[in-house]
Formats: C-alpha cells, structure tokens, sequence
C-alpha cells in the first residue's frame, strides 16, 4: 500500500489533507479532516477498512508533533509505504 497526503488547507480549527491511496487492487482518493482541538481525524469511512488505522495513526502522529512550542509547520506532502498483511 502507498499513501500520499497532500496539505490542502490549514484553518484555525482543523487541517486538511488530500489522500491519494494505491492498494494492489484499488486507488482511492479521499480528503481528510485533522481537528486541531482533539486530533480527531473524520473522512476515514472513505478508505478500505486495512488502511484506515493506518492513516489515522499517520495524521494523529502529525498532530501530537504540532503540540510542541514552537510548533513545526504542518507538512505539505506525506507519502508513505505500507507492506499489505499476508504479502511477501
């Protein structure tokens, strides 16, 4: 599996991502809301069920980096490689 994260917005209560998500049988695009308050992340009902942990586990590390002061700006691109369980 392959995720991209594409930064699309940055307001004062949440951020949002673009996902750009290949799996051996399916891509998917989805975009993604981060509530800065809480860390919750919503539009992940859009993903396959094997990748939803993970990319909310993605965005949540992102937004406990952003609880440090100063806090480092938020990233504009993610891409990350995940091996699909069962494979290899």
């Amino acid at each position: 599996m392959r995720c991209t994260l594409r930064l699309t917005r940055v307001a004062d209560a949440h951020v949002e991502y673009l996902l750009e998500l290949t799996t051996p049988d399916d891509s998917v695009t989805a975009s993604l809301e981060l509530q800065l308050g809480d860390g919750a992340v919503t539009g992940l009902e859009q993903l396959p069920n094997t990748a939803r942990a993970w990319i909310n586990s993605l965005l949540r590390t992102e937004w406990r980096s952003r609880q440090l002061s100063p806090a480092p700006p938020w990233p504009r691109r993610i891409t990350r490689w995940r091996r699909e369980r069962g494979s290899g």
